[in-house]
């Protein structure tokens, strides 16, 4: 139990695979977040960990790498095949999170954790492996976000998005070199490379003179599947978080390039009659940027129909999908937006900005605007709202767009593509998957 593995581990691989001869296959999906970590990443796990927990006909087991405090969030989405594997912290991930519990000696030991931590002295350098998976005989390791580890198991590397290439005035000189030096090197130690839409793929491509054949596009699933528990009492949640009447949803952290400064300028230039008592309401962590944010909506005297809710439950995110009016993305850069294929599942039409690879991911299923135009962001968030014919066609076509997109699928495009990066045989439904997986 050294490495503090939640189940004894069998080592002695008896177990066979029928097809192959070999033993089953074992895989390590990189789970090191804590709950309510940023962006969808935290949806990414829990619908992996959930839709690979179901798939009970092969003979795989998964391990899942948590850090060694926050495993509850995760422990539950685990099936028979599924456990978790603790990944120790370094001395200086210690002292830093001693450093946000003890504000007395906090700047003392943020000093000494930076000078233990070379990414953030200036001097990166490539994480190395701390053994945790090789000495439970990991076959392949999926590294589900950025931040991976030099290992010499076979792996799957997600760079999401090469954002600071496209938009490097959000970034310090530092954080650019830092994800450029770790992006080169995971995708070349990678067997694969995965991202979520063939705009992504082409850009990681193009990048770093990546093979085509080793990149491949895997859509996720919606955050909220069809199959949880019933939605909350839609009407108790608008009176909890004091909501309007008529709002627009835009589900976002508020990060520089997620312009929601977009959205609060066109606020005031509404034309239609719903549209001019309509209010946003953000959710999301809020960082710093929220300020300028909030700063902006008072001077254009906006501030009382601005609605910032903070990180809020999957629950009620289920019932604001379906409370709003009208979902609105003006973000400069998504490699793919989980908002619009909640927005599709939740019956809510959608208007999104017209860049990176969100025009193909909306399809015919909603209007695209330009993100620096306030002008055109109004036009199309008042025919959004007062359309029905036009809402009704876009909410048919997103609902339609969505209904083959399930954690089952992505699970089993995955298992598949485990599989090929192990060297494994891979049956009818896995070659098909793997040459089909790509929706936008």
């Amino acid at each position: 139990m050294a490495f503090g593995w939640d189940r004894p581990l069998d080592l002695t691989r008896s177990t066979a695979d029928p097809v192959n001869g070999a033993p089953g296959l074992r895989v390590c999906i990189d789970a090191r977040l804590e709950p309510g970590s940023p962006g969808g990443l935290e949806t990414v796990v829990i619908g992996l960990a959930r839709g690979l927990s179901r798939l009970t006909d092969g003979d795989e087991e998964y391990f899942f790498l948590v850090n060694p405090v926050h495993v509850e969030w995760l422990s539950q989405y685990l099936g028979a095949n599924s456990r978790v594997l603790r990944y120790p912290y370094s001395l200086a991930e210690r002292i830093l999170r001693l450093a946000r519990r003890s504000p007395g000696i906090r700047e003392r030991l943020v000093r000494l954790g930076k000078r233990l931590v070379p990414s953030q002295a200036g001097r990166f350098r490539i994480a190395q492996s701390r053994g945790v998976i090789e000495a439970a005989g990991v076959d392949v390791v999926h590294f589900t976000t950025q931040g991976a580890f030099r290992t010499g198991i076979p792996s799957i590397y997600h760079p999401h998005d090469l954002q600071h290439r496209h938009l490097p005035q959000f970034f310090t000189r530092r954080e650019y070199d830092a994800r450029e030096k770790a992006f080169r090197e995971y995708c070349s130690q990678a067997s694969a490379v995965a991202v979520v839409s063939r705009w992504t793929r082409d850009d990681v491509i193009e990048a770093y003179g990546i093979e085509p054949e080793k990149v491949h596009v895997i859509p996720f699933a919606p955050g909220l599947e069809e199959d949880e528990p019933e939605l909350p009492d839609r009407e108790a949640v608008r009176r909890r978080l004091a909501l309007p009447e008529d709002f627009v949803l835009y589900p976002a952290q508020t990060w520089p390039h997620k312009n929601h400064l977009a959205l609060v300028e066109a606020l005031p230039k509404l034309r239609s009659t719903a549209g001019s008592a309509c209010s946003l309401v953000f959710t999301g962590r809020v960082t710093t940027h929220a300020e300028v944010i909030r700063a902006r909506s008072r001077e254009l005297g906006v501030e009382s129909r601005i609605h910032m809710l903070g990180f809020v439950s999957q629950s009620d995110l289920k019932a604001l999908y379906r409370l709003s009016r009208a979902v609105v993305i003006p973000s400069l850069f998504e490699a793919g937006s989980f908002p619009i294929w909640e927005a599709f599942r939740a019956g809510i039409p959608v208007a999104t900005a017209r860049t990176t690879s969100l025009p193909d991911q909306l399809g015919d299923a909603g209007l695209v605007f330009d993100p620096r135009d306030s002008d055109d962001i109004a036009r199309s968030v008042d025919r959004l709202l007062t359309d029905d014919q036009l809402r009704e066609r876009f909410i048919r076509a997103g609902r339609e767009r969505v209904q083959h997109l399930t954690w089952d699928r992505t699970a089993r495009c995955f298992r598949a593509l485990y599989r090929s990066v192990a060297g494994r045989r891979l049956s009818a439904e896995d070659r098909q998957l793997l040459v089909s997986a790509a929706t936008f």
